[in-house]
């Protein structure tokens, strides 16, 4: 028999309680070859409710068997391949739901993609962040623009820590959007560099001003490129107008070609 044998059990139960069955097998067609059938069958029975005969009708599904094959390999090699790569993958609905996270976003979160989908992923962003970013998550959904945001969210040991998500959508041929395509970054690090370097640049201009004198920091060409708080009221001028110090007033004019010659 070409039928496979849980064919067989399900149309021998079948038989037996004289239930209809729907079971999937193959037949050799004429010229030798093997093709995927839909079998179903259903009891005709008498005024007794007696069996007495079976109706069968066979489709021909090869091509939607190997057609789904096909998607089921390529589904298989999606997941093998996002798995291996080094980020933080997810994938969202047309609608914006979470429905796929490869297996660096589940360890790194601690949660499956079902437990997160139907919005529950929004738990995992911290309170003070969470309306703004679905705000800017649904606008991107809404409007079809790529995504991009930054907020803490909190990972699989509790600790919530800086991402960055970003986000594209994917388009069929008419144009519409089927899926959301996108990865998380965690750049904690390097948001906890960025604001340690300038809480130590507000602290040093902090200490330069407090100095009882004018500060200025020149460039080799001898642009400003800095002056402390005291050089401002000294002049009573902008930032702006002291980096043109060569052309302003604030140099004696009998002096000032002498000033510019030395950066010359």
């Amino acid at each position: 028999s070409t039928r496979p044998r849980h064919s067989n059990a399900a149309l021998s139960r079948s038989i037996a309680s004289g239930s209809p069955y729907d079971i999937v097998q193959r037949f050799r067609r004429s010229d030798g070859a093997y093709r995927w059938f839909e079998n179903r069958g259903f009891p005709l029975r008498d005024g007794n409710g007696q069996i007495v005969r079976w109706c069968v009708l066979l489709t021909d599904i090869d091509e939607r068997k190997q057609a789904e094959d096909a998607l089921r390999k390529s589904e298989r090699q999606f997941r093998l391949l996002v798995d291996t790569i080094p980020a933080l993958v997810w994938r969202g609905t047309a609608e914006g739901d979470l429905d796929y996270l490869n297996q660096r976003a589940v360890d790194y979160l601690g949660y499956s993609t079902e437990s997160l989908s139907n919005g529950r992923w929004l738990e995992l962003v911290h309170p003070d962040h969470r309306e703004a970013t679905v705000n800017r998550w649904m606008h991107s959904v809404t409007t079809g623009v790529s995504y991009g945001d930054a907020y803490p969210l909190r990972r699989a040991d509790g600790q919530f820590r800086w991402i960055q998500s970003l986000g594209q959508p994917f388009r069929d041929t008419d144009g519409r959007i089927t899926q959301w395509y996108g990865v998380i970054v965690d750049i904690d690090d390097q948001k906890r560099a960025e604001d340690a370097l300038r809480e130590s640049e507000r602290e040093s201009r902090l200490i330069v001003d407090s100095i009882p004198g004018l500060v200025v920091a020149l460039t080799p060409a001898g642009e400003v490129e800095f002056v402390n708080r005291q050089v401002v009221e000294y002049f009573g001028k902008p930032f702006d107008q002291l980096k043109r110090w060569d052309s302003g007033d604030m140099a004696h004019p009998e002096d000032l070609p002498r000033i510019v010659e030395l950066f010359t």
